[in-house]
């Protein structure tokens, strides 16, 4: 039954979110998936003592969500916030039942190919897709695949990354690299900006991981330098990319950034839409500076000046978990305004916890970390989904290998999740 119910949850992550039940307010509605989730909770759970799941990781996730709790009740926001977290943390549970039964390169694999093909297909304009939960009509301007928008799927394209950039031998590391530029032609198809940067990133790191290593440093440095000038050619002739990056690195956006902090008015404090701020009391001038990065400037500027007036208290246990409304565009901003410095502390430590003693866990933690900074993507539920399953899965497998190694009958798991695939 629970291995059932583990399948059940995999198959959430290969469909788009379609919402039963709005709610006023929020992008978000009640979802089959959230049904779903709710009636195999129980029965996850159960999964804590078959996985052998670390009890560490268990209590710093636990405590994160007591402190959000707090921050409610301390503000009287709402608990959706809080639930959002425990829902997305039920798939780490789905992964650690399934860590002995399945591969986790052939459901990733999987994955990237059913998204790969309708994010192609919606580059073309055949297909729609469901924009948080509605369905929209096809765009061929930025692509997102079954997930909530093309800054989720870019995210999610940085996590598979993650997962392959390991490996010393010299196939592994082409095979990786190719990989690697793969997945960055469809993060450039979705015109996310920090999305590209965050991968980049990850590409960079893992060519300085293959170059220093001895037994593979020369003909490694070949193939990391082709792969560095084939990143370089994908990202200077992405057209999607191109059309939203013209007016970024204009200095008159830092200008503009440190003129709207200091004319910020936040004497309404947490009633007014951070939204409504964004549109109005500055001019946006496309022509002359980047809007992207406008509307970040002013939410952000709203946002820190309002926590920044707030008592001792609510610096430590925050003004309250989804406060703001939807979207900040600021993943740590959001966090430390919402949960404090004791929420994001603990959400830290998870993190960290986590990737301790696997390579993997921690670029994937990484992943996290840097999509927090211009997106709130640890709410986004296609994006922690995936996350939690992965480091399940991962997590589970690597406890559970000294006693598989004492058990004849069972099929050996395989040495290293994602680069041990045929």
């Amino acid at each position: 039954m629970l291995t059932i119910l583990a399948y059940g949850c995999l198959l959430l992550l290969f469909i788009p979110k379609i919402n039963l039940i709005s709610v006023a307010g929020e992008n978000a509605g009640l979802r089959i998936d959230d049904f779903m989730i709710a009636c195999f909770a129980g029965w996850l759970l159960l999964a804590r003592r078959r996985a052998r799941v670390s009890r560490r990781l268990e209590y710093l996730f636990g405590a994160f969500i007591l402190a959000g709790v707090a921050s409610a009740l301390l503000n009287g926001s709402s608990l959706l916030y809080v639930l959002r977290p425990i829902e997305y943390f039920m798939f780490f549970y789905a992964g650690a039942v399934l860590c002995q039964r399945v591969r986790l390169d052939r459901i990733i694999a999987a994955w990237l190919i059913v998204n790969a093909g309708i994010m192609v297909l919606q580059s073309t304009g055949l297909v729609g897709a469901f924009s948080i939960g509605t369905y929209v009509e096809a765009s061929t301007d930025r692509v997102m695949g079954v997930t909530g928008g093309p800054w989720e799927i870019s995210a999610l394209l940085n996590l598979i990354l993650a997962c392959y950039a390991f490996g010393r031998g010299v196939r592994q590391v082409i095979r990786n690299l190719v990989i690697g530029l793969l997945l960055l032609s469809l993060v450039l198809l979705t015109g996310a900006r920090s999305g590209v940067a965050a991968h980049v990133f990850l590409l960079a790191c893992y060519l300085l991981y293959c170059c220093f290593h001895k037994t593979t440093r020369v003909k490694a440095a070949v193939f990391s330098g082709l792969a560095l000038a084939g990143t370089v050619a994908l990202v200077l002739n992405s057209e999607p990319l191109q059309a939203r990056t013209g007016s970024l690195f204009r200095s008159q956006n830092l200008a503009y950034a440190a003129e709207v902090y200091a004319k910020t008015d936040v004497s309404l404090g947490t009633k007014v839409d951070i939204n409504t701020v964004a549109a109005t009391g500055f001019a946006l001038d496309p022509e002359k500076y980047d809007i992207s990065w406008v509307v970040r400037m002013q939410k952000w500027s709203y946002v820190a000046k309002c926590y920044q007036s707030q008592d001792p208290l609510r610096w430590l246990f925050g003004m309250g978990p989804g406060v703001w409304g939807p979207a900040v565009d600021g993943g740590w901003l959001r966090m430390i305004t919402e949960h404090g410095i004791v929420g994001t502390g603990l959400f830290l430590a998870f993190l960290l916890t986590l990737g301790a003693h696997n390579r993997m866990l921690l670029a994937c933690a990484l992943v996290l970390m840097l999509n927090m900074c211009f997106i709130d993507i640890y709410l986004a539920y296609k994006m922690m989904s995936m996350f939690f399953f992965i480091a399940g899965f991962s997590h589970a497998q690597e406890r559970l290998r000294p006693s598989l190694r004492h058990t004849v009958a069972p099929t050996p798991v395989p040495a290293t999740a994602v680069t041990a695939s045929p």
